[in-house]
């Protein structure tokens, strides 16, 4: 299982109260993890959470996935669908568009949107960041699936770098930033505790949607959103 520090701030999923979520390891001690997730901070033996890819985390940050997926093996099988979609596995399309890489996965009213912002520490120093889906997706798509991006695509040096993430305000957050933590000194508990973090909201084989536009992308998450309120 190795030391447990390798772990910290990993994006992962783990199962709590009979459901998967998704989040992200923000500390850690001799025998458990805290995994911060959407509203709420999940205490769990350090051989339960799994490490996945960033680009999963971020799209599933506040789903909510069909009864459908009850076990390790859908929830893992889900995961597998989001990346062949993304980078065009498997014969698939390859494709940008949320509405498309979580179709069948996710409920339609718990996508995300591309402009949402989701709260996140930085792997490389722990401190609080707020990260857009749109550059998770971007960075993804492109970088890690090596496909050239248009002009009009601005990515950062790493996926968690992008143009429209924000770091913390350090002047509310200056203390945070002295006092990363990376164990807790403290009794060790089970279950959920409340989190102020919150999303703010703000071809053939292999052949890709790059000539899709951003505001194609965009169009189809408001039609989503425009069936559902009908």
């Amino acid at each position: 299982m190795g030391k447990p520090g390798a772990k910290l701030f990993s994006p992962v999923y783990v199962k709590a109260n009979n459901a998967f979520r998704h989040g992200q390891i923000t500390a850690y001690d001799s025998g458990t993890y805290s995994v911060q997730t959407n509203g709420a901070v999940y205490t769990v033996p350090l051989n339960e959470p799994v490490v996945i890819a960033p680009v999963v985390a971020i799209l599933l940050w506040r789903a909510e996935l069909p009864p459908s997926i009850y076990s390790a093996t859908e929830i893992e099988a889900a995961h597998t669908t989001i990346l062949d979609r993304l980078f065009g596995n498997n014969g698939i399309r390859a494709t940008k568009a949320i509405s498309r890489l979580l179709e069948g996965i996710v409920a339609a009213g718990s996508m995300p949107k591309r402009a949402d912002m989701v709260p996140w520490r930085c792997p490389r120093s722990g401190h609080p960041k707020r990260v857009n889906v749109a550059d998770v997706i971007n960075f993804a798509h492109h970088v890690d699936g090596g496909r050239a991006a248009p002009s009009s695509v601005q990515m950062g040096d790493t996926w968690i770098d992008g143009p429209a993430t924000q770091a913390v305000n350090p002047t509310t957050q200056a203390d945070e930033r002295t006092t990363v933590p990376n164990r807790r000194d403290r009794t060790t508990f089970s279950g959920p505790n409340t989190a102020d973090p919150q999303i703010v909201d703000p071809p053939s084989i292999a052949s890709s949607d790059d000539s899709e536009s951003e505001e194609t992308s965009r169009f189809s998450d408001l039609l989503n959103a425009l069936i559902l309120q009908a």
